[in-house]
């Protein structure tokens, strides 16, 4: 579980934690020492939030991880090992800062945690965004293993352990380790109920710690982690530009119903009437296919000829006399 803080949703927390308890799964909760993000302080703070934070730990309900320190993000394009190619934003608050500096933030943040009796070995940044300074520093802090990265087993960063953190919500995989990142804050009902019956199933569930300790000393990145790290870099840009496309669509459909709909001339020439919305559509749709026909037949015409279809990328050889065109 993400983003716990003293102002974070508690319903939903304690949902989350009495489902997790009723299948006998433990979970692991990132802890922000000194939360500064808005957009993290869903209520008031409570008072007695590191005490019951304390409590889980010592009866073994949760295990605890360090969750960066104020959570206050800064632009660092293409400076975190994880980015924009695995479809994270390029915001951290860690990323791209001098070493000395992330030693500094992270025990802070560890110093605030041991004050308030929280003592953990794991660690995660904010916003999946953490570079190698930031793996230097966790292993100048103590630090022994992170939830993050994308691969199907867990590997060694130097003498970090990386348990791969590569899922929003529950689903069976065929193979593999997975964790699963929920944040109690945005968390919709419907995604509980989708939870409680990936939990019925009969799954394999594991401890955070027990995974670090199957990770071997020198266990490296092996061929099937990289092939599905490639796959899961293509799957996000494939989805990526798909939802844009889309985007783009609807956008261009709405200008096209508003200017339609606002135009003097869309009167029925019966009842003098205006169109109904479903005709108002189907002539968007017209004027958007006659609109690309006149472009299309605009470039056929064209002294640099060439054919074009709908589909695949087809095209005839370039003619760049007029006077060559077939049937001149």
């Amino acid at each position: 579980m993400d983003d716990i803080t003293p102002t974070m949703c508690w319903d939903r927390f304690w949902e989350l934690l009495r489902i997790f308890r009723h299948h006998g799964v433990c979970p692991l909760i990132g802890v922000v020492p000194d939360n500064r993000d808005p957009a993290l302080m869903c209520q008031p703070p409570a008072p007695n939030f590191w005490e019951a934070i304390r409590r889980l730990q010592e009866q073994k309900i949760v295990e605890v991880a360090q969750h960066g320190y104020r959570h206050i993000l800064h632009p660092a394009p293409e400076c975190s090992i994880l980015g924009r190619r695995y479809g994270f934003k390029e915001k951290s608050e860690f990323a791209g800062l001098p070493l000395q500096e992330q030693v500094h933030l992270i025990r802070q943040g560890k110093k605030i945690l041991n004050a308030n009796g929280i003592f953990t070995e794991y660690w995660f940044a904010p916003s999946h965004s953490f570079d190698m300074n930031t793996i230097l520093a966790l292993e100048q802090c103590g630090f022994k293993a992170i939830s993050d990265g994308i691969s199907l087993s867990s590997i060694r960063c130097r003498s970090i352990a990386s348990v791969p953190q590569q899922l929003s919500r529950a689903k069976w995989m065929p193979c593999g380790v997975f964790t699963v990142c929920l944040h109690p804050n945005t968390i919709t009902d419907k995604e509980l109920d989708r939870l409680q019956r990936f939990l019925n199933g009969n799954k394999h569930f594991t401890r955070f710690s027990c995974e670090v300790a199957l990770c071997k000393a020198d266990q490296d990145a092996s061929l099937t982690d990289e092939i599905y790290r490639v796959s899961y870099i293509c799957c996000w840009a494939l989805k990526s530009n798909l939802a844009n496309t889309i985007q783009r669509t609807q956008r261009m459909m709405k200008e096209t119903v508003k200017w339609w709909s606002s135009s003097p001339d869309r009167i029925n020439e019966k009842g003098k009437q205006p169109f109904s919305k479903e005709t108002v559509k189907s002539r968007a749709v017209s004027a958007i296919r006659s609109r690309e026909n006149r472009l299309t037949a605009g470039r056929n015409t064209s002294a640099d000829y060439r054919y074009h279809v709908t589909g695949p990328a087809l095209r005839r050889p370039a003619f760049q006399d007029e006077s060559t065109l077939p049937g001149k």
